[in-house]
């Protein structure tokens, strides 16, 4: 099949006792959108419409099928790069700062490992056709996604151009240890936790959530060796860092 018809539902094996029932939400959509998720005797079944949406990261918009902007590649291209750094299973952590701030220097050891001059993501030439651009851009996200399986933290800004890897992630003298955070999952049945942050992971878990924290304009993806997928981010509502478990929703 070349073609899926937009809304047609799709079951997809993805290996045994694992069923994924998905649907292509929008026409040019790169990621379909989960609809519920059967492994064994265990059902998920997402809840779009659970903890709203004014106040979560638009990767999680997203992938929930609510990303209307078929121009604006922003949140897709951070789709693909939660795909890319889950795919080599060898757990990543990407911080996404605000492109025209260097605050989040302060939430980082010196000297930076692998600091590089930034690289956009999204082709900007006018002389090239969408194929070769949708290439060019495939590419770069799988390079991305390779460079976050190194030990430490990938660095990108919000429009998508690479700082650094292998970065490591310290509390900023000016901000207190984070404390407690909300986790929480798109799914259907589940509810809101209040955690204490020593006790949400490891140590990718925690630096994120520490970075985040200091760092409240900001964003941290943590991939984990055993397939969940975190995103952190400040909870200008509850006025603390919200992590939501997505791995539901990339499958």
């Amino acid at each position: 099949i070349h073609e899926v018809p937009t809304h047609a539902m799709v079951v997809e094996v993805v290996e045994a006792g694992l069923l994924v029932v998905k649907q292509k939400h929008r026409l040019h959509a790169q990621k379909f959108v989960n609809v519920a998720v059967l492994k064994g005797n265990q059902i998920k079944v997402i809840e779009d419409n659970h903890w709203g949406l004014t106040d979560c990261p638009g990767t999680l918009s997203a992938l929930l099928g609510f990303s209307h902007a078929q121009d604006d590649q922003s949140e897709n291209i951070l789709v693909q790069l939660a795909l890319a750094m889950r795919r080599h299973g060898r757990g990543a952590l990407l911080l996404v700062v605000p492109s025209n701030s260097t605050a989040w220097l302060h939430s980082i050891v010196k000297p930076i490992n692998y600091l590089v001059e930034p690289q956009a993501m999204v082709p900007a030439s006018e002389k090239t056709d969408l194929a070769t651009d949708r290439e060019m851009l495939h590419k770069m996200i799988n390079a991305v996604g390779g460079y976050s399986a190194i030990d430490g933290a990938t660095v990108i800004t919000e429009d998508h151009r690479l700082l650094a890897f292998g970065a490591k992630v310290a509390r900023s003298p000016h901000a207190l240890p984070v404390a407690q955070l909300m986790m929480t999952e798109p799914v259907a049945g589940s509810v809101m936790q209040l955690l204490d942050a020593t006790t949400i992971g490891g140590t990718r878990h925690l630096a994120a959530a520490q970075f985040v924290n200091d760092q409240h304009d900001s964003l941290a993806m943590v991939a984990s060796q055993d397939g969940t997928f975190t995103v952190f981010a400040w909870s200008e509502k509850e006025q603390m860092v919200h992590g939501h478990r997505i791995d539901t929703l990339l499958m």
